[in-house]
């Protein structure tokens, strides 16, 4: 029997520019809305997972916080090892405790509903460290070599993670990226869903889907005959 583990990445209100934009919202974003919602209404998962941005008022990748432009860049220091790194910042965002930050609805009804293993990773909680990947080790986690999503994935036998939400070039492509470098250690192989992803930047996207497929994952349609495989038996 295939285990299948379904990875919904910040699928989040500052991240969907429809029915009122968010502080960062992806172009199209909420067209990927039907799709998510269809694969958790019908897939068979051994497991679920939810990424969420959460950051501090003050976050690193903020603009606000060093009184520059949206979308620059700054050079800063990379805890634990303050290597100098280079940052993107952007508009404030998925800020903890504003509606911004929130899941939403339909995803979050669907998770609260859900009756099996399930589990929300907050991310970008570090004050001083961005984090675009679901497998982000925060500073403060005790165990420094095996992140919170390796470890629950591992521990369920997952052997495919399917992966959709928000932004294909940034989060998606860090996290399939992760899932991937894992999923060869620990047995499992990845699936991106194409009409249940939507990037920032089309063509930037398309090149992270392109790298993602030569790195290993499976980029698929909502027809393909593996992910459907992975439907409910009725």
């Amino acid at each position: 029997m295939t285990r299948a583990a379904l990875l919904l990445v910040d699928v989040q209100y500052d991240f969907l520019d429809q029915p009122t934009p968010g502080s960062l919202a992806v172009p199209g974003g909420h067209e990927i809305l039907p799709h998510v919602h269809h694969l958790l209404d019908t897939g068979d998962w051994q497991l679920v997972v939810a990424s969420q941005d959460f950051h501090p008022s003050n976050h690193i990748s903020f603009a606000s916080r060093h009184h520059r432009e949206p979308f620059t860049k700054l050079v800063v220091p990379r805890p634990p090892s303050q290597e100098a790194h280079q940052q993107e910042l952007w508009p404030d965002h998925c800020v903890q405790g504003t509606h911004g930050g929130e899941i939403e609805r339909g995803v979050q009804q669907r998770l609260e509903a859900w009756q099996g293993p399930k589990l929300v990773v907050q991310k970008g909680t570090d004050e001083d460290l961005d984090a675009y990947s679901a497998f982000a080790i925060p500073l403060t986690a005790q165990d420094q070599q095996l992140s919170p999503l390796t470890r629950v994935l591992m521990e369920h036998n997952i052997d495919i993670v399917v992966v959709v939400g928000l932004a294909t070039d940034y989060c998606i492509k860090a996290s399939a990226l992760a899932a991937i470098e894992e999923g060869r250690k620990r047995g499992w192989k990845v699936l991106i869903v194409q009409e249940a992803v939507k990037g920032i930047d089309t063509e930037q996207s398309q090149r992270a889907l392109e790298e993602l497929e030569r790195k290993g994952a499976r980029v698929v349609n909502m027809a393909d005959v593996e992910l459907n495989a992975l439907a409910k038996k009725r």
